[in-house]
């Protein structure tokens, strides 16, 4: 009965994770027949391309931290939710720039762009969802979250199959901007919560 109270409480976080994963889990399982395949580069190439999103993770989740105890949760889901959409907008551009060299280049720079949506996404939904269920619920929140991210990228690889059939990846480059478009529409009606002030 209490984790299920819990869960409701903070279902609204773990929505925005899983329609971000969704997103990206269809990207991500596209990205390197896209690369590969219809233009032409490496496998060389194409894990670049999948390890610069990882590299920007890394750089971006400090800093992601500190805009939530700075500015607080709701403000750092937020942040992330635009540089999520811009990353999916540079999908889009990618998918309909001229020249292979334009495509690769403006896809590694959206995928870099989506490791710092990542970051400021996850630490955000977590911070939010720490504060709004209670510091003695940490763990369910951190489990429910594991739960909407690894949910999401599933189903986001199966979708992907289905729009890469029919509209290859553009397609799913406008699936996921949609997906950012809902979890900005539920971040929306958040409460915010004060900045904790750590350092």
């Amino acid at each position: 009965m209490i984790s299920g109270f819990v869960l409701a409480r903070i279902a609204p976080a773990l929505w925005v994770v899983f329609f971000c994963f969704v997103g990206i889990g269809a990207t991500v399982s596209v990205i390197p027949a896209y690369v590969g395949t219809q233009l032409g580069f490496s496998s060389f190439v194409v894990g670049i391309v999948v390890a610069s999103q990882y590299i920007a993770m890394l750089i971006a989740r400090p800093i992601a931290g500190n805009a939530v105890d700075i500015y607080g949760p709701k403000v750092a889901l937020q942040r992330g939710l635009l540089s999520f959409l811009l990353c999916d907008i540079g999908y889009v551009l990618s998918a309909i720039a001229d020249g292979v060299s334009a495509k690769l280049a403006i896809l590694v720079g959206s995928r870099m762009m989506l490791g710092i949506a990542e970051s400021f996404i996850v630490t955000g939904a977590l911070a939010w969802a720490i504060r709004h269920a209670g510091c003695s619920h940490t763990g369910m929140v951190m489990a429910w979250n594991g739960n909407a991210m690894y949910g999401g990228i599933a189903i986001g690889a199966s979708l992907a199959g289905l729009l890469i059939a029919s509209g290859g990846f553009e397609a799913v480059a406008w699936a996921s901007i949609l997906l950012a478009g809902a979890g900005a529409s539920v971040v929306l009606f958040l409460p915010p919560y004060s900045p904790t002030g750590g350092e």
